[in-house]
């Protein structure tokens, strides 16, 4: 339930200002507000205030699109004649790729984070510290997304990309220490990535680099 503040108001700073004609104050412990396609639920504020009005919400999400799922908190803070901030923290998964400790920042289409990324599908694994973009709009038009071959294309709903410049990859008992890349573009699912291999094997050391590539449908492929 919403209270009406109607004796006094109080700026969007938290300071308590003389109210006047038209000015109104409502705050939900327990409210729902929905923005930007996102729907939030916890504490509400909405509010005019001399002359500007404001919303601020902070709570929980929990949401799916095809086949991604973001959980966790969020906060919104808008003011009137600005686009709303939308702030995020908690974790995404798709397809087997779990990215823990999510912390970023949501607009109409997308979510642009950083965090710690782990995910293992096929014969192969992946993680390390990333920065990352998972698509959620219903129109997506322009959004550009790289696929992997490396180009630009278009974007649907679902899909996401995680990059890392020092993680590690792993397929065929072999891992490899460097930049990591896994996505989703379309139905494909795909990992790549490179770098460093020391390794022993009974009595064998190999020393040196390597590159491993997978996508849906393939054996991952190590060189």
């Amino acid at each position: 339930a919403a209270i009406l503040e109607t004796l006094g108001s109080i700026h969007r700073a938290g300071a308590d200002v003389t109210p006047v004609k038209g000015d109104y104050v409502l705050k939900s412990a327990s409210g729902s507000v929905s923005i930007k396609g996102l729907a939030l639920a916890g504490n509400v504020s909405l509010a005019k205030v001399a002359g500007t009005s404001w919303v601020t919400a902070g709570g929980s999400i929990d949401a799916t699109w095809n086949g991604t799922t973001v959980k966790g908190s969020a906060g919104i803070d808008w003011v009137q004649g600005t686009s709303p901030v939308i702030t995020f923290d908690g974790s995404i998964s798709s397809g087997g790729v779990t990215v823990a400790s999510a912390k970023g920042t949501i607009s109409g289409n997308k979510i642009a984070f950083a965090g710690s990324a782990q995910g293992s599908f096929a014969g192969i694994s992946a993680k390390g510290a990333i920065d990352g973009v998972v698509f959620y709009g219903s129109d997506l038009t322009g959004e550009k997304i790289t696929n992997r071959s490396g180009a630009e294309v278009q974007a649907t709903r679902g899909d996401f990309l995680l990059k890392s410049a020092s993680g590690e990859i792993a397929a065929k008992g072999i891992t490899a220490k460097g930049a990591v890349s896994l996505g989703k573009v379309g139905s494909q699912y795909w990992a790549k990535g490179g770098g460093s291999v020391d390794l022993t094997f009974g009595t064998t050391n190999v020393k040196g680099s390597a590159d491993i590539d997978w996508y849906t449908g393939a054996v991952p492929a190590v060189n």
